[in-house]
């Protein structure tokens, strides 16, 4: 019995071990920033999530979608993240890097348990956490549906283990917990029943590679309520993309065309991983690319079936690369990413263990010579993930690195421009616009991005219109000219950035007649959030034109549109043009949901903290004289709604009336802040306030 205890407690210290070590590995990550990448309508912008922890936000969590992604336990997540540290991103990171380290002690303990075997857990663990592919995964706080999912499906396997070994009566149900549990925060978790099908095989051994066709189907048969988990969960994403128009028009002979070329791509990368960035672009459909993916898949399957019973667990590896990785794989097309290789998390698991059991399945000497190459990996993926993890520091080292790997990215483009303008590096920003047209001249995303710069963020519709007019060979007089692109492309971007172009400069010049027919074309044929930024368009141009009661009309029709859309949508969509620079624009947008919307505290609150806290971007704004007092008059409108009750609405009212000046009101509303979140015993918050005040009694705003 003394020996069994010490034999637990030193492989709980080798995993302890292991997750500190990889600790230490990422830990550099906790230091960097948000990024322009889904960090600001995830995390920033989300008002789900940047108020903090309330009964209000977890009911939004659970029946609302945010970018077309449900993911409940993801938001509460965040929302606990926003107590603890604020919109401190150092804290996020710091999140996802314990999350990902307890996912490396938790694999170790699978790995050994199933194969009983110390060093190959150790090697197999290594051989995952530190591919390069990880970086992704851990480094970029959004992608804490990887490391938190990742944790929920390791939990789960364990659990069915023991279950069916009769060590834990209740595992299996334990493992569709798990299951549920992970499938709120990432929809990959569909995989989750075919891989206990596999452990089936090995190591359970209830059935093998000669018995799963008979025994296949009973095996299957058991799981029925994972398998109807895993199609609730399949067929969420598909609808909520389609809902939001991000659901790619792409035949089906061309997607099933790019499955095994996509294979190809993530074969090569998991082998030799150079040339990675966080957007990868798209591949060509080329014959040699797709017979060669085909022959692969086919050849590997077909040399690891023939060795089924000397090397079981080779097949099992394969298959669970492959199968992991499927639904991820080109099948459904959504949104503007194809290859990423955050996809390889789960299917690496698997992959990994197969590896290094082939490498220790050898004799004596060989195997030292397998020991010896399986260090040599190791070291060369620590490098390569070492080398590529200070690349995800900012938004302009990120983009940077993507525009390296793929000079081509509109997306990098678009997003290393945003960088250099978040920056206030104003004079590198119009350099490098105008030298990315110069060499895209001709391309349409190219013409029709640099238009939108133009058109949004420096106000220059003329210029826009005489991009567009070029590019289309069109004048702006012609009644095609509006639509040209309704009937040329089903590319979701650009027809989506053409829209913003076109209204932009329609409100720009008051064509209000223009913007009607516009808006009465698409209101029915476009999707949500296309619907939504033209919608703002129109409601900026009747507002600067004082049709107010046009606007308090259209703004009765946005709300038909979608019963969530004014409340959850559109205060982010404002929020964001903010944090892009377009304050203008954006501080106008918040004045008129002030006024629709008097009672949404929630919003009131986050538009009062952006304009209260701004640091100053060196540009003259339109109406920037009223910011002060505006944020005030929201955060005063938010603290009634809230009831006087929260902290963080206080500390709001604390920085309104600092900006505005008001240092002795900023310091009494910091006090009342201070109150009440020491009294609920949010230290972090509290912490936070204490530094508010500080600044407030040495007459300084607060400024993030």
């Amino acid at each position: 019995m003394k020996a069994d205890i010490r034999e637990k407690l030193r492989l709980a210290g080798i995993g302890l071990l292991i997750a500190v070590a990889l600790f230490a590995v990422y830990a550099p990550s906790i230091g960097y920033d948000f990024i322009l990448l889904d960090d600001g309508p995830y995390v920033q912008n989300n008002p789900t999530v940047s108020g903090g922890f309330s009964w209000p936000a977890v009911k939004a969590a659970w029946t609302e979608a945010n970018e077309a992604y449900w993911a409940p336990l993801l938001w509460m997540s965040f929302m606990l993240d926003v107590e603890w540290f604020g919109l401190n991103p150092h804290g996020f990171h710091l999140v996802n890097v314990v999350l990902f380290s307890l996912n490396a002690g938790l694999l170790f303990a699978l790995f050994r348990r199933w194969t009983g075997r110390t060093g190959v857990a150790v090697a197999a663990t290594l051989l995952w956490a530190l591919h390069p592919a990880r970086v992704e995964s851990v480094a970029w706080v959004v992608e804490r549906k990887d490391v938190l999912s990742g944790l929920f499906f390791l939990l789960g396997l364990g659990a069915y283990v023991e279950g069916r070994q009769s060590r834990l009566p209740a595992g299996v149900g334990l493992a569709w917990l798990c299951m549920a549990l992970g499938g709120a925060v990432k929809q990959i978790l569909i995989v989750m029943p075919a891989v206990l099908m596999l452990l089936d095989v090995w190591p359970l051994a209830r059935t093998d590679w000669d018995r799963i066709g008979r025994d296949g189907w009973r095996l299957a048969r058991e799981k029925w309520t994972f398998w109807g988990l895993a199609a609730f969960l399949a067929f969420l994403p598909p609808w909520l993309h389609h809902q939001d128009g991000a659901m790619m028009d792409v035949p089906i002979s061309h997607r099933l065309a790019m499955i095994p070329i996509h294979y190809l791509f993530y074969l090569k990368k998991s082998l030799w991983p150079s040339g990675l960035a966080v957007l990868q672009g798209d591949l060509p459909f080329r014959w040699p690319a797709f017979a060669l993916g085909i022959g692969l898949l086919a050849g590997a399957t077909w040399g690891l079936w023939r060795v089924r019973k000397a090397a079981p667990w080779a097949l099992w590896g394969w298959a669970w690369f492959v199968g992991a990785l499927f639904p991820l794989s080109g099948l459904v097309w959504a949104g503007a990413e194809r290859l990423a290789t955050r996809f390889l998390y789960v299917p690496h698991m698997g992959l990994a263990l197969a590896v290094v059991l082939g490498l220790a399945h050898r004799g004596r000497n060989r195997r030292v010579i397998a020991a010896a190459a399986a260090l040599l990996v190791l070291a060369v993926y620590l490098a390569a993930t070492v080398r590529l993890l200070p690349y995800w520091r900012d938004s302009r080292t990120l983009f940077t690195r993507v525009l390296q790997v793929n000079p081509d990215s509109v997306h990098g483009f678009d997003n290393l421009a945003r960088a250099y303008f978040d920056e206030g590096r104003f004079a590198e920003w119009q350099a490098y616009l105008e030298d990315f047209r110069a060499r895209r001249s001709g391309s349409g995303i190219a013409d029709i991005q640099y238009a939108w710069w133009q058109a949004a963020m420096l106000g220059d519709a003329e210029t826009a219109w005489a991009t567009l007019e070029k590019r289309m060979g069109l004048p702006r007089t012609d009644p095609d000219f509006w639509l040209w692109l309704e009937t040329r492309t089903n590319d979701r971007m650009l027809l989506g950035t053409w829209r913003d172009v076109a209204g932009i400069c329609l409100r720009t010049a008051g064509d209000l007649e223009r913007l009607e027919q516009m808006w009465q074309h698409g209101e029915n044929r476009w999707d949500e959030r296309t619907r939504m930024n033209f919608l703002a368009e129109m409601l900026y141009a009747h507002w600067s034109a004082g049709r107010e009661a046009e606007a308090d009309a259209l703004a009765r029709e946005a709300g038909s549109l979608s019963g969530a859309l004014l409340r959850a949508q559109m205060p982010a969509r404002f929020a964001e043009r903010w944090q892009q620079g377009a304050r203008g624009y954006a501080f106008a947008c918040f004045q008129n949901y002030a006024r629709w919307v008097p009672g949404d505290g929630l919003a009131l609150n986050n538009m009062a903290w952006l304009v209260a806290t701004a640091k100053p971007d060196g540009l003259r704004h339109a109406r920037m004289d009223e910011w002060p007092a505006a944020a005030v008059e929201w955060a005063e409108q938010a603290l009634a709604a809230s009831g006087g009750s929260i902290p963080a609405v206080w500390g709001t009212l604390a920085a309104a009336r600092a900006n505005a000046g008001d240092f002795a009101g900023a310091q009494a509303a910091a006090d009342r802040a201070l109150a009440l979140a020491e009294a609920a015993g949010e230290r972090s918050l509290a912490a936070k306030f204490q530094a508010q005040r500080e600044e407030y009694r040495a007459g300084r705003p607060w400024r993030e």
